[in-house]
């Protein structure tokens, strides 16, 4: 069945654009994170570090994202920031076993 890339609505095979915005259908919607529950997969004290396993799960094509970047190395007066890599919920299982393959 084809989908709306804007306003997310399925339509019957054989509809080729949406009749509300005018948008060509797609097979499949893309995700987006915005329109997820993200939890927390792994912490980290260093962007660069958070920045690393995000491209190891990007690579699994699991999508995340990089929180608090401000690290202790770099303000050392705020103490400890946690860096927090955030993925959706449903793909929070499989992304901790990928970081934690080494």
């Amino acid at each position: 069945m084809p989908f709306c890339p804007k306003c997310k609505y399925e339509y019957r095979e054989g509809v080729q654009t949406c009749p509300d915005c005018d948008a060509r259908l797609v097979a499949e919607l893309e995700t987006d994170l915005r329109d997820s529950e993200l939890i927390v997969v792994a912490t980290f004290l260093a962007a660069p570090e958070a920045e690393m396993a995000k491209l190891k799960l990007d690579s699994q094509g699991i999508k995340s994202v990089v929180v608090g970047s401000i690290t202790s190395e770099l303000v050392p007066m705020f103490g400890i920031t946690e860096v927090r890599l955030l993925a959706r919920a449903e793909d929070a299982d499989p992304a901790r076993k990928i970081l934690e393959e080494d």
